[in-house]
């Protein structure tokens, strides 16, 4: 739908491109229209104190009451999901939303090569219901059952060429943090974090971000090799990993020197390979079918 074609809340009126909250004939204004959606929700909640009833008060309450037993990672990624949702779907009554309504919006979803994202946003707008209901301001979850779209698993795998040339090539800050994502199959976010107080004689233990779950990895020869050369660049740091100015790496700054080093791999790929590479061992701490969703390719035997 237009933004001019999406219905406005109760009191809610334009004017002179702006919206203002009309009550006892006071206009009070809340934003320009040009801000968006997602903006008009927040100022209202600010001014009005929400609306029960509605899905834009609901996310907005979600987003500062409901997420905090999710893991850091999810809170982060799920904080600008609501974003997206509140302007999808911020006009309606929590009641008003019916599974056809969700099940319309993923075939949308699929029809404009976003069909992945489309379920990381049914995900959380099940959840805003879920907790909606706790609070007893609707009486069902239209999103549950939904069936979700479907997924193609990656098959990108590294070969071992490449790997060893590009960590050859690397800058001096990015060759231990590549090579020890490899042979750990330790996430990005979970390296850049890692302190050497977790290097202990049974391994190096790490909380996994994503999960909260504590992982020890086994450190080989191979593997302290590389963590030795990692912490001999910056003596003084409590980090493992630094910068090219013996800084801790920031999110965005370790993003940016990747770019910049233009590796022939995503970084997550080396996750993949890991566990690709040692199809006999746990590397990655998973089971079943989610171990099976890293084997990016299998070597099967013959009947004789």
């Amino acid at each position: 739908m237009q933004e001019e074609e999406l219905p406005l809340p109760t009191g809610v009126h334009a004017k002179h491109g702006s919206w203002y909250l009309v009550q006892r004939n006071q206009w009070r204004k809340l934003c320009r229209v040009a801000d968006g959606r997602a903006k008009l929700y927040e100022r209202l909640e600010e001014v009005s104190g929400g609306i029960d009833g509605s899905v834009w008060h609901a996310i907005l309450e979600y987003r500062k009451r409901g997420m905090s037993q999710l893991a850091p990672a999810t809170r982060k990624h799920y904080a600008n999901t609501a974003l997206r949702m509140l302007h999808h779907f911020g006009h309606f009554q929590l009641e008003e939303l019916v599974p056809t309504h969700a099940a319309q919006f993923l075939k949308w979803c699929r029809e404009n090569n976003r069909a992945t994202t489309g379920n990381r946003e049914k995900a959380f707008m099940s959840s805003v219901y879920e907790f909606a209901l706790g609070e007893g301001w609707c009486s069902s979850n239209p999103w549950r059952g939904v069936r979700r779209n479907k997924e193609r698993p990656s098959r990108q795998y590294v070969e071992h060429e490449t790997l060893t040339a590009e960590i050859d090539r690397a800058p001096p800050a990015l060759q231990p943090l590549l090579a020890v994502a490899y042979l750990t199959g330790i996430r990005q976010t979970d390296l850049r974090l890692a302190r050497r107080k977790q290097i202990t004689l049974a391994g190096l233990v790490v909380d996994e971000s994503k999960t909260g779950k504590r992982n020890v990895h086994e450190i080989t020869k191979t593997v302290r090799r590389f963590l030795n050369q990692a912490m001999t660049r910056a003596p003084a740091s409590e980090f493992i990993f630094t910068s090219a100015r013996g800084l801790p790496w920031s999110e965005w700054g370790l993003q940016s020197a990747l770019r910049r080093f233009g590796a022939a791999f995503r970084f997550r790929d080396l996750r993949a390979k890991a566990q690709t590479d040692r199809p006999d061992a746990d590397v990655l701490g998973h089971v079943g079918q989610l171990r099976e969703r890293y084997h990016r390719r299998r070597k099967l035997s013959a009947v004789k």
